[in-house]
């Protein structure tokens, strides 16, 4: 059964305090995904930062 996971964050070394750890670990999820890379401004933080303004 395949299962969807959404990962996002561009600090693994800070959060797992060793880039070594954090490519492996990455490497492993990675190996057979499906990368979907997502460019472009956030629309919710846009949407925040307009009502912010406001």
């Amino acid at each position: 059964m395949k299962q969807k996971m959404v990962i996002n964050s561009k600090e693994w070394d800070k959060i797992f305090q060793e880039t070594k750890i954090a490519n492996a670990i990455l490497d492993r999820i990675l190996h057979h995904a499906t990368v979907v890379s997502i460019v472009g401004d956030s629309y919710r933080l846009k949407d925040h930062l307009t009502k912010e303004n406001e």
